[in-house]
């Protein structure tokens, strides 16, 4: 239902969800969704998006475990640039525009457009200082699974193989996206 939170049973630490109207982590306007785990995604599926690539079954759960879903409107924000980068996003479905201010005029220019399944947004919840370099922007009806970057960083330390594995998935993200800027 549009507008409703709901916490998640796995989070034992009982940090809460996003309100709607928050500055990140939940679409910033109006009308989000958010569900709880128990998702549609599942492990094998998480396994086939190239992020996770190399990771085993019980890692992918534990991911899964830190994950929501969520829903975003066409036109509504997933974060700002600068914003804390409280949470990483993967796309199931829609499109998203990653968006830079230039600081040479009052002007916004769209550096990248995903529209694939599996396609990874915000990872600066990941890389220090943890604040996004973009901001991104819901062009379609979108859905996405979010990640709360502080946990699964915590997730990475805990088994570092995992967390290896996972930055490496993150460095040709960045990579990827660099080449197309230029």
């Amino acid at each position: 239902m549009p507008g409703r939170t709901e916490r998640l049973p796995a989070r034992a630490r009982g940090v809460p969800l996003p309100t709607p109207g928050a500055r990140s982590g939940g679409c910033i306007s109006k009308g989000m969704e958010i569900k709880g785990r128990g998702a549609m995604v599942t492990t094998q599926e998480l396994g086939r998006f190239g992020l996770f690539a190399g990771l085993s079954e019980a890692q992918l759960d534990r991911i899964l475990a830190l994950a929501e879903e969520k829903r975003c409107h066409a036109g509504e924000s997933l974060f700002r640039e600068g914003d804390p980068a409280t949470h990483l996003y993967l796309l199931l479905k829609g499109k998203v525009a990653i968006q830079v201010q230039l600081t040479s005029r009052p002007e916004t220019i769209t550096t990248a457009v995903l529209s694939q399944p599996g396609q990874l947004i915000g990872w600066s919840g990941l890389v220090p200082p943890h604040h996004y370099t973009a901001a991104g922007v819901c062009q379609a009806d979108s859905h996405l699974l979010m990640i709360e970057g502080e946990a699964l960083r915590q997730a990475m330390e805990r088994d570092p193989e995992m967390g290896f594995l996972l930055m490496q998935q993150i460095a040709g993200v960045i990579s990827g996206r660099l080449r197309t800027v230029q």
